[in-house]
């Protein structure tokens, strides 16, 4: 309740009252404001501090004062004490009835608060790093474009072999034509006739009219075998004996047999001048061992002490 002098109050009353009020408002010397002048003044220097809420100030208030995160704690704002979320402030514009006047400040800037799509497109670059085709970036209209390769990127990419060749017209018609340089002409050799007035060669066997079967061949139709009778079957086809050397003379010859003695014996088959060992060892020395291969006409066996049968390959 408030203390308060009235005229019809005695001295006494005066003075209980003076003092009262005097002590409800303190000393100046009692105030811990920079401005102590007068009460009005402390006053409004503490409201001036109070309407201080941007981070810059609060900051050059906690370096002045010296304040720890303690103390600096209950100085921040709380969401739901302190701010209040969007469906909180629609209610209170709603019961206000806010005009737009009112809110304006309160609406985000578009530039300051936030970033239009004509400064978008500019914090985007597009590089081309190279290789065929191209890429270009438009930050007046936000276009990205891609040029494919060109006929000339594609053209450098290939390289004629041996007997190939490029259309001259490939880089500007963009259509690979390959071309054959190397085969300018067939020409027709005995027995061959080709035919290229539709584009394409024909080869016809013109060569061999007929056959005619020799020995131990038969000739049927289109079609050539081999008679059962190819081989020779007569007496002097067939030889046997001991050696140390066997040459097929005439005809190609199967000669097969065995060792004289039962030490182990190795053999030389010599074909065109050339030697090479036989080996037909059964690893057991006392046995004899055989030995069996087929010479051609002029070729040679030899070695130690053989016998042998031998039958020549005389066609039919």
């Amino acid at each position: 309740m408030a203390t308060t002098v009235n005229l019809s109050d005695p001295i006494t009353t005066w003075v209980t009252k003076t003092n009262t009020i005097s002590s409800d408002l303190g000393t100046k010397s009692s105030l811990t404001t920079s401005t102590t002048a007068n009460l009005v003044a402390a006053i409004n220097e503490l409201k001036t501090q109070a309407d201080k809420v941007d981070s810059a100030d609060i900051l050059r208030l906690i370096d002045a004062n010296g304040l720890d995160s303690s103390r600096v704690d209950p100085l921040i704002p709380k969401f739901g004490t302190d701010f209040i979320d969007s469906a909180a402030a629609l209610i209170l514009i709603d019961a206000n009835a806010l005009d737009s006047g009112r809110l304006d400040p309160l609406i985000p800037k578009l530039g300051s608060d936030f970033v239009d799509s004509s400064e978008a497109r500019k914090l985007i670059s597009v590089t081309d790093a190279g290789g065929d085709g191209s890429a270009a970036y438009n930050n007046a209209t936000g276009v990205i474009t891609y040029t494919g390769p060109s006929h000339d990127e594609v053209a450098a990419h290939f390289v004629a072999g041996a007997g190939v060749a490029f259309d001259s017209n490939f880089q500007s018609s963009g259509k690979a034509q390959i071309k054959n340089s190397g085969v300018t002409s067939i020409i027709a050799g005995t027995g061959i006739n080709v035919d290229t007035s539709t584009g394409a060669v024909t080869v016809t066997n013109n060569g061999i009219s007929s056959l005619a079967a020799g020995n131990g061949i038969d000739v049927s139709g289109n079609q050539i075998s081999m008679e059962n009778s190819f081989l020779d079957n007569t007496s002097s086809a067939i030889s046997s004996g001991t050696t140390t050397s066997f040459t097929a003379s005439t005809y190609p010859t199967f000669i097969s047999g065995r060792s004289v003695s039962t030490a182990s014996s190795d053999y030389t088959v010599t074909v065109g001048g050339s030697g090479h060992t036989l080996s037909m060892r059964d690893g057991d020395s006392g046995t004899y061992d055989v030995l069996a291969t087929l010479l051609p006409a002029g070729a040679t066996i030899s070695g130690n002490s053989f016998t042998y049968v031998a039958v020549q390959l005389r066609p039919g």
